[in-house]
């Protein structure tokens, strides 16, 4: 991988909607097991049935059912709205920067990751940001066709986001530039190490930089608001 002072992010998001079933039941009586048979009264003891006879007996009929029961009215489904532009790009950077300063999380689109491997798309949220605010980004020409982050126009510096160019020069987010510097060395020293052919400890951005980062990416996301 090489890094030009630029770097180039995809995020794709994807909504997915559930479609709710309501399972409705028909409403009937109970049927009983078979024709519910009811003893007929007794007559008095003095008078024994006749030898041979039995005891009258009055059938109960099992009541109707029907085969058109009542249903009840369904409610009105909730319409779901899609989520907007700039609602998406406030969601995810608000799940991004929350991870990246150690918030107690449910749920993360990016398990494992450490702050170290956040840092570029909390660099390119927090550009992105600032310059969508601005005015200053511009929309893909939607040919399919990728284009050098590099502008030929002293916009040395850039990278496409959701259907957006990014591009400007150098200095004017120092936060973005010190990342560039650390990445660069953290690619040096493992070239170094590999053509040594030696074990050694990946290298580990200084916490001031994080600090910068977080500070930078909490004023930027005030302007997704």
């Amino acid at each position: 991988m090489k890094y030009k002072g630029r770097i180039l992010v995809c995020l794709v998001a994807g909504l997915s909607y559930g479609l709710w079933h309501c399972g409705r039941r028909l409403e009937s009586q109970a049927r009983p097991d078979d024709a519910f048979v009811a003893a007929a009264p007794r007559p008095p003891a003095t008078e024994a049935p006749p030898v041979g006879e039995l005891t009258p007996r009055s059938t109960v009929e099992s009541p109707e059912i029907s085969a058109h029961a009542s249903l009840p009215t369904p409610e009105p489904a909730t319409e779901v709205k899609p989520e907007t532009e700039q609602e998406f790009k406030l969601r995810t950077f608000q799940a991004l920067l929350d991870q990246f300063d150690g918030k107690p999380m449910a749920h993360t689109d990016w398990p494992g990751y450490d702050r170290q491997r956040l840092a570029p798309m909390l660099m390119a949220m927090s550009v992105s940001a600032v310059m969508d605010a601005a005015g200053t980004s511009e929309p893909e020409h939607g040919d399919g066709i990728q284009r050098p982050a590099f502008s030929g126009d002293g916009r040395d510096c850039g990278f496409d986001y959701n259907g957006r160019m990014y591009r400007f020069r150098r200095g004017e987010f120092p936060v973005y530039d010190r990342w560039v510097e650390l990445e660069r060395e953290a690619l040096a020293l493992e070239r170094a190490n590999a053509a040594a052919a030696i074990r050694f400890e990946p290298y580990v951005f200084p916490e001031e930089f994080f600090v910068l980062a977080s500070d930078f990416a909490h004023e930027a996301i005030s302007l997704r608001q």
